[in-house]
């Protein structure tokens, strides 16, 4: 049985141009470069939490107008009145398409976001790559 408890460091060598980018960058914001990153690991915990509690959000208020509004909708009521269609009818309408948005972003998105929650690093890491990759 292979022994778990020795664990392998290994260094990561991103070249002379990325800690040029990333020096060019601190010296753009006015800091140095070991103040960055942690401020992005921050960003991205925020990130994911907000996208997470906006999608959560949306999709809990498509649904409550969903289940309040259904019973009380009467779509006979606009042959008859001047109103093209009843207040509940409309509120059943956006119900169902706040839900079906928050549905698909929180099925598509979800896992972007937890992954920023939970390995804020890694994310850190994707982000601050894209931000140098825009530095000519």
């Amino acid at each position: 049985m292979p022994d778990s408890t020795n664990i392998t460091k290994i260094a990561v060598d991103m070249g002379d141009n990325f800690t040029k980018l990333f020096q060019q960058l601190a010296n753009q914001i006015g800091t140095t470069v070991d103040k960055i990153f942690p401020w992005f690991v921050k960003q991205q915990i925020i990130e994911g939490w907000c996208g997470l509690t906006i999608t959560t959000l949306i999709l809990i208020v498509g649904f409550l107008l969903l289940i309040f509004n259904f019973r009380k909708r009467n779509f006979e009521e606009s042959r008859t009145s001047y109103i093209p269609i009843n207040f509940n009818s409309c509120l059943v309408i956006i119900g169902w398409i706040m839900f079906g948005i928050g549905f698909l972003a929180f099925s598509i998105g979800s896992t972007y976001w937890i992954g920023k929650i939970i390995n804020p690093e890694y994310a850190a890491v994707q982000d601050l790559i894209q931000q140098l990759s825009k530095i000519k």
